[in-house]
């Protein structure tokens, strides 16, 4: 074997163990955005789907690998739903996978996440993940503004949830059994 092909299979073992790096500690946390961004029942394909795709262009993404690996996951959810013309968030509930669990404050977070219009949802999918308006504009193809208002209505409309839930979790305190 010569000293080049010696040299480019060192720099592919090299990339190979960057990118099992990455997936180990960043799979769980992909589905948990998709989840987040409103891909209830197919957010672990995507995410497999998108690591797959993230491996294959590995040389020229892991300097923002988590970022694209998640606009990545959106496009392809965007894809499987045109494709098959099925919006399953609604059959979240009934198909939890088996080996992701969910605390009951997750659940409730889920479910008001669910409640917001899909612009909101997303951008705060988005902001959850750590992400800057100015990150998520530039992702989503939207204005920084437009980032900002759909994050400042969707927390306004979280804060009333919330609001309603804890007001209720009083109101069934204080009825007692």
């Amino acid at each position: 074997m010569s000293t080049f092909e010696q040299l480019e299979t060192k720099t592919q073992d090299v990339l190979r163990d960057e990118f099992e790096d990455f997936y180990r500690g960043n799979f769980a946390d992909l589905v948990w955005f998709l989840i987040r961004w409103g891909a209830r029942a197919e957010a672990e394909d995507a995410a497999q789907e998108a690591m797959k795709d993230a491996f294959r262009n590995w040389s020229s993404i892991h300097s923002a690998p988590r970022l694209w690996v998640r606009a990545a996951a959106t496009r392809i959810v965007l894809r499987h739903r045109q494709k098959n013309k099925l919006l399953q968030n609604k059959l979240f509930f009934s198909c939890l996978a088996d080996h992701v669990s969910y605390s009951s404050s997750a659940l409730l977070v889920l479910e008001m996440l669910d409640t917001l219009p899909r612009e909101q949802r997303e951008v705060m999918a988005w902001i959850i993940d750590g992400y800057e308006p100015g990150e998520i504009a530039a992702m989503t193809g939207q204005k920084p503004a437009t980032v900002r208002s759909h994050a400042r209505h969707a927390r306004e409309k979280l804060k009333a949830l919330h609001r309603q839930h804890i007001e209720a979790a009083g109101k069934e305190a204080s009825d007692g059994p």
